[in-house]
Formats: C-alpha cells, sequence, structure tokens
C-alpha cells in the first residue's frame, strides 16, 4: 500500500503534527513507519559527500535486478531491442516519449476532482514526467524524522499545493496519482512542507534512493519497456478483450513471486510497491501486482483501475461496459504457500471478473481485505460476476419450405455462436464464427414439421471455447 511521508520546517510544531497526523493514520490505514516528519533544503544531487555507488554495492544496497543493472560504478544506458512483431521495426521507443509512457495510465479518478484538485494532479504528474523522461539526478533534501534524526531523501521537483486542498485531499490525490500513473516506477510517497505548522503549502515527490541516479533510472526504464513489451506481445495478437486480460493474469503468475522478508513476513519496503518491483525483479506484494496489472492493461487499451483498501491493493477491469474485479495477488497461489503453483492458480482464478458481492463472499476472515479506501466516491461498480454474452434476442423465421432463418443479437464482444436445433428429439448443433451479427439460414429440414432452436455465444481462450449460457428454446413451423 502507498504511504505518505509528511515534512515540516516549524520544529516547535513538530509534536503537534506528529499526534494529528498519527490519529489519522489509525483513519486511513497509514502503515507503521512510514511516516515521518521533516525539514528540509533543496539541493542538486551530486556523489561528492556521498556513499560512493562502490560503497553502495559492497553493503548490499543495490538493486537486485533479474537483468543487468549495476550500481557499482558509471552505467552506460543501452537502449535494448524488442522481437519484431507485425512487420515492427523491434526498436523500442526513446524513453523521451512521453506519449508511450501515458498509454500505461488510467484517469478514472481524475474526473471527480475539482479544478484546483486537477491542477495539483496535473503539477504532481509533471514534476514526475521530467525525471521519466530523462535521465536527471534526482535532488537531495536533508530532513529530520520523527525521532529528530537527520535523513536524506530524494525528490523532483516541489509541487505547489492550491489553498482550497486540505491536507487530507492532498494524500488522497497523491495516492490517487500513484495508482493511477504506475509508469513512475521510481516514485512512492512524497515529503510536504507546511510553513506555519497548519496546512501543507507544498510537496516533493519522492524519489526512491535506488533511482536517484540518473543513469539508473533511464537504464531501468529501458528494462521496463522491454519486460512490458514481451507481456504485452503476447497478448496483443488475442482474438477478445477476455483472452488479453487472461495471457496478462497467467503470465504475472508466472513470472511473479510474493515479496516476503526474511521473517517471512509481507516485505513492506518502499520499493516493492512500486511497479518496478513487478517488471524488473519478478518479486513483489500487492501494489506491484495491482500496478503492473494496470499498467498493461490500460496499454493494451482496456480501461483498468488500481483499487486500495487498509492493507491490500486489486483492479478492476471493464469488459463489454461492465467493471469486474480483479485479485492476481490472490489468484498467485505461491503468496501462501512459497511454491510454484502456477497450473493451480491459473485454474482456479477465485478472483478473477467477479462481482463485489462475489468477492467479498470469498474473503472469509479476511473480508475487510477488500473493503475500498473512502475516498473512491466514484469507484466503479462490480455488480455482477463475467460470463460470455449470452445472446439478448432470438428469432425463428420460415424463409422457404423446409427452411429457416435464425437471428439474434447480444450486447457484448464474441467470437461465434452454436445453434443446437431439433425436429421431435433427434437434434443436431451448428458453429458459426463471426463477430457480427448472428445470423444463420439452415436448410434440408422437414417440411411441414415445427423446429425448436436456441443458441448460445462463445470466446476462445488460449485455443479453448468459453460458451454463455444457452437462451431458451423458440419454436417456428417450417
Amino acid at each position: 500500500m502507498t504511504r505518505r511521508e509528511f515534512e515540516i520546517t516549524d520544529e516547535e510544531h513538530a509534536m503537534q503534527c506528529l499526534m494529528k497526523a498519527i490519529g489519522a493514520k489509525w483513519i486511513t490505514g497509514l502503515l507503521a513507519g512510514c511516516m515521518a516528519f521533516f525539514m528540509v533544503c533543496q539541493t542538486g544531487y551530486a556523489d561528492t559527500g556521498q556513499k560512493s555507488r562502490t560503497e553502495a554495492a559492497s553493503t548490499g544496497e543495490e538493486i537486485i535486478h533479474r537483468r543487468v543493472l549495476d550500481l557499482s560504478g558509471d552505467i552506460k544506458v543501452k537502449k535494448p531491442k524488442r522481437k519484431s512483431v507485425r512487420g515492427s521495426s523491434g526498436e523500442l521507443p526513446e524513453i523521451t516519449d512521453q506519449k508511450y509512457w501515458n498509454a500505461f495510465s488510467s484517469r478514472y479518478y481524475y474526473q471527480d476532482l475539482s479544478a484546483d484538485e486537477k491542477k495539483f494532479y496535473d503539477a504532481y504528474c509533471d514534476s514526475l514526467n521530467e525525471f521519466l523522461i530523462t535521465d536527471l539526478d534526482a535532488y537531495q533534501i536533508q530532513s529530520y524524522n520523527e525521532d529528530n534524526q537527520m535523513i536524506t531523501l530524494y525528490a523532483s521537483r516541489k509541487v505547489d499545493v492550491p489553498a482550497t486542498v486540505s491536507d487530507e485531499k492532498l494524500d488522497e490525490i497523491a495516492t490517487l496519482v500513484e495508482y493511477e500513473n504506475p509508469q513512475y516506477f521510481f516514485h512512492f510517497s512524497y515529503a510536504a512542507h507546511t510553513t506555519d505548522g497548519t496546512r501543507v503549502d507544498y510537496v516533493y515527490p519522492v524519489i526512491l534512493e535506488e533511482f536517484r541516479s540518473g543513469s539508473t533510472r533511464a537504464e531501468a526504464a529501458y528494462q521496463i519497456m522491454e519486460a512490458a513489451s514481451d507481456y504485452l506481445e503476447a497478448a496483443e495478437g488475442a482474438g477478445s478483450v477476455l483472452e488479453k486480460e487472461t495471457i496478462i493474469h497467467n503470465k504475472m503468475i508466472e513470472n511473479i513471486c510474493y515479496k516476503y522478508d526474511e521473517n517471512g513476513d509481507t516485505d513492506w519496503g518502499n520499493l516493492y510497491q512500486t511497479s518496478a518491483s513487478t517488471f524488473l525483479f519478478g518479486t513483489t506484494v500487492c501494489a506491484g501486482y495491482a500496478k503492473g496489472f494496470s499498467m498493461l492493461m490500460n496499454a493494451l487499451g482496456v480501461p483498468t483501475v488500481a483499487v486500495t483498501s487498509l492493507s491490500h491493493a486489486w483492479n478492476e477491469v471493464m469488459i463489454d461496459g461492465g467493471w469486474y474485479n480483479v485479485d492476481v495477488t490472490w489468484d498467485d497461489k505461491d503468496k501462501n504457500t512459497g511454491l510454484d503453483a502456477t497450473a493451480a492458480s491459473q485454474s482456479a482464478r477465485q478472483y478473477f471478473n467477479i462481482s463485489d458481492a462475489t468477492m467479498r463472499s470469498r474473503d472469509g476472515h479476511s473480508y475487510y481485505m477488500h473493503v475500498p479506501e473512502y475516498f473512491y466516491t466514484i469507484r466503479p461498480a462490480c455488480s455482477k460476476d463475467y460470463a460470455v454474452p449470452k445472446p439478448v434476442t432470438l428469432k425463428l423465421k420460415k424463409v422457404a419450405a423446409g427452411q429457416m432463418k435464425v437471428t439474434g443479437s447480444t450486447s457484448g464482444e464474441i467470437q461465434g455462436y452454436q445453434i443446437s436445433y431439433k425436429v421431435g428429439t433427434k437434434e443436431k448443433t451448428v458453429a458459426v464464427a463471426t463477430r457480427g451479427v448472428l445470423s444463420k439460414k439452415i436448410t434440408k429440414l422437414t417440411k411441414g414439421k415445427t423446429v425448436k432452436a436456441r443458441i448460445r455465444t462463445y470466446l476462445v481462450i488460449l485455443g479453448e471455447k468459453n460458451y454463455s449460457a444457452w437462451t431458451a428454446y423458440r419454436k417456428v413451423k417450417v
């Protein structure tokens, strides 16, 4: 879960603000150890006076990467090539391509913000975009924590907070920015500044220390592009939205393990709350699963949002105009067993395209895990479990002696349909592949007899037909 870091410049108000925030922490579910108060000054980042990359590597602070990202020395950014698909050049975009990165984001909750709130949201994103599409080193911030100890943070440019945006709303918007824009793989939390101790007047979006170096961040950006392209290329040729979603869901389960610390508990480290952990390390927690899934689905053109509770994160995806819950974390069974349970995870799919009611019923004693935080005021309602769209109309018409025409319509995406018809007790089935109108003329029927027919639709998922329910039978005399 994302949690905020607050800072103040007036030591006289530190304890008051701390006690106030601790109360708010329990209301909003802020995790222990993630809230700090700071006194700040901004400087440009430089290695001078800082631990060298060699020293950082020797103390185990380097990024543990499933590819190659070495912090022990200067990094020469290498742009990888992707596999050529459908005549493409096989080249990844430059990291400066803002349009490429924007495709990973969602602005569903943005629509519910006021003009000033949108202004802050946009400025926050602009501050992070500068460090997404460049190799600038992060700014260094010298601060004090709640124990009055000097600490160092790294951040992007400061963002002014409009007077009409309360501290509480500021925290909500920052959470929305983080989960609606998981392409900011280097960002987690913010550092807040207050002049008089009564309200926050500007903030610094925090850049994780592992990505403070511009060259390291640029190299990581290209590697995330490459990793994301592996997922997207696997799903781009899918025949339906459901198949795209299934491919991404299953591939994430295959590639990712849940992150535990040395004690066997969930690793709450900030790095594992980001999409970087999803694509670079292959090990993450619920926030990483949710952000990674959202990134990939939105890049495939499927509207997808992330939702957070006080202690969990999952997704909602739109299919055929309806919204459905997806929790890749809880579908990845090795989260609980520590074993590679990919086959069991993919076949069970207990948290795949289900309603709010079904999700809560499956939560059992963990009911609270999927209760959204209060500020999701326009969260999409997931009112039903997903099923392949059943035909909404079915008509039979005699077109000639011994012939009938079967027509129907459906309200969602399909790849074909089956017609089952019978005269007396003898039944036959005919299948038609189509993405359009359901229409089929059937001939060689016994003249003068009454024919009963019904219809169902299907989608092909990973080579297997998934059917809707049958319609009721209709009758016609031919």
